[in-house]
């Protein structure tokens, strides 16, 4: 009988000391608001990562426009071509030094990539939920 209790006290003890633990677990340090970007390059591998950069849509100083077929002949520090929506989704291909590709959403807010691209990558970026994808570009 004197071993059964102190074992039960030092079980019932670790579990109080354990719980409080368990409350206190990080939080993660921003909430997911539904937006994305996978892009991928040939011999790069692929980078996935959240939006963010919200702002409201329109064009801004720096910021290139994808076309829908081949890339403008235009010189710029990014070129972005191949332009297409599909739902929420927003393809596009763009080729630039240092340059963070975007989308604009149905709820006229444009997301920028967190993650700075160069070089030729292929990108999909993906709108919050209950909106869709209208057009994008990247801003180099």
């Amino acid at each position: 009988m004197r071993i059964r209790i102190p074992l039960a006290i030092v079980a019932a003890g670790a579990g109080l000391v354990l719980a409080p633990a368990a409350e206190a677990a990080p939080a993660p340090s921003k909430p997911d608001n539904g937006t994305s970007i996978v892009s991928s390059a040939p011999g790069k591998g692929t980078k996935r990562g959240e939006l963010g950069g919200q702002v409201k849509s329109g064009s801004a100083h720096g910021d290139t426009k994808a076309t829908k077929g081949k890339a403008s002949p235009h010189p710029r520090r990014v070129r972005c071509w191949n332009g297409r929506t599909s739902g929420r989704s927003f393809y596009e291909t763009c080729s630039g030094r240092r340059y963070r590709p975007y989308v604009d959403c149905s709820n006229h807010y444009r997301y920028y990539s967190r993650i700075v691209f160069s070089g030729t990558w292929n990108h999909k970026l993906t709108c919050p939920p209950r909106t869709r994808a209208i057009w994008g570009g990247a801003r180099g």
